[in-house]
């Protein structure tokens, strides 16, 4: 809920900038209590989680390429 993640958003939005955005953070949740670096992996924010969202996000913005150049073909 309004994190440095949609001050970016807003900010593209003014200046009229269309991209794709990975936006990461930490679930509007309750979180278990634990270490910083077991909180960061329930979250996904740890090293291993941040680079499967990248990778899962790359994935999807080529599918979704292929898709655009197959269809306007």
């Amino acid at each position: 809920m309004g994190g440095a993640g949609s001050a970016v958003n807003e900010c593209l939005f003014k200046h009229q900038v269309q991209t794709r955005v990975l936006n990461l953070g930490i679930p509007d949740d309750c979180i278990p209590h634990g270490t910083q670096a077991s909180q960061k992996v329930l979250c996904g924010l740890d090293t291993i989680g941040i680079l499967n969202s990248i990778e899962n996000f790359l994935k999807v913005q080529n599918t979704t390429s292929d898709q655009i150049s197959i269809a306007s073909s």
